[in-house]
């Protein structure tokens, strides 16, 4: 699954291991980005959405700090850099688990930001489900989540601004719009299954 392939590559990093200035650094170095593209998009959202995008926001970057050591980092674990598998005749080989692919983007850094951008594959109820097996026998880290809910709507933004034509553009305006009022966008601990 996918939160397995990422929990298994989230591992401290050597200290020579690449840096990337968009990936696993702190939220707030995508503020002015996100802001930008997030000041173009609002006038298109209902006004619970857009009070409800502002206060998730606003919490992501109060949340604390990645305080361990930076770990390796997929980078960019989003919708088209994932492969489901299966055979020529599209019968799945296993059970259907993404395959991630594209690893233009290694670096290390806090793990927020893979987190963040993976969860614009799921509804809330799969949201839910990968950061249990994530989380699975680790102390839930809370900061750490809000850190990736800010990371996810940073990149759910830079998807809804794509062109109409590009399915990046449908999956962040659905992941948006899915925004529950009980849970937020974040996926809450122990609600899987």
């Amino acid at each position: 699954d996918l939160a397995g392939q990422l929990r298994r590559l989230h591992v401290p990093a050597p200290p020579d291991a690449p840096d990337n200035p968009f990936r696993g650094v702190p939220l707030a170095s995508a503020a002015d980005r996100f802001g930008a593209r997030w000041r173009a998009l609002r006038p298109r959202c209902p006004p619970a959405l857009v009070r409800a995008v502002d206060a998730t926001w606003q919490e992501a970057l109060e949340a604390g700090d990645h305080a361990r050591p930076p770990v390796w980092l997929h980078g960019d674990p989003h919708p088209d850099n994932t492969v489901l598998t299966e055979d020529a005749t599209g019968t799945p080989l296993g059970p259907p688990a993404p395959v991630l692919v594209d690893f233009g983007d290694l670096c290390a850094g806090d793990p927020a930001s893979d987190l963040g951008i993976a969860l614009t594959h799921f509804t809330p109820t799969g949201a839910a489900v990968f950061r249990a097996h994530y989380d699975a026998g680790r102390v839930p880290d809370e900061d750490l989540w809000r850190r990736a809910t800010g990371w996810s709507l940073a990149v759910a933004t830079v998807f809804a601004a794509q062109p109409p034509a590009d399915v990046l553009h449908a999956i962040g305006w659905g992941f948006l719009h899915q925004y529950d009022p009980r849970t937020g966008f974040s996926p809450a601990a122990g609600s899987a299954g």
